[in-house]
């Protein structure tokens, strides 16, 4: 790697950054909601009903380890309409230089042909 990287340590990921880069903010206990769709909704309560009673590991997002149960339904309830969005992907920087490019070419001023060679 070129350049120098800090080596940032959370206690759900390990991020590699350039030591140059500010301050990244990650919840690692940001709540993925029962079906793992980033919201607490109907749909949360319907994984967790079909689950009740059911070994831990049965839910794909359980964050507590314990059987289905009043843990899970009190943890949906707690944070029902909750909605924080899907993380989105950011355009590499490499994006924006082809399209200043592209720009730069489309909109530079251009000679008339005069049908005379240039010779």
């Amino acid at each position: 790697l070129n350049g120098d990287w800090t080596l940032m340590d959370i206690p759900t990921s390990t991020l590699l950054l350039p030591a140059f880069s500010q301050a990244i903010l990650i919840d690692p206990a940001a709540h993925l909601g029962l079906d793992g769709d980033y919201d607490d909704d109907d749909g949360d309560f319907l994984v967790w009903q079909r689950n009740a009673g059911n070994a831990s590991g049965s839910l794909p997002n359980d964050p507590t380890g314990a059987t289905i149960g009043a843990e899970q339904l009190n943890a949906w309830a707690g944070n029902f309409g909750d909605s924080r969005g899907r993380p989105a992907a950011v355009p590499e920087p490499s994006l924006w230089t082809l399209l200043f490019l592209n720009c730069l070419a489309v909109l530079r001023p251009h000679r008339a042909f005069s049908g005379r060679g240039t010779c």
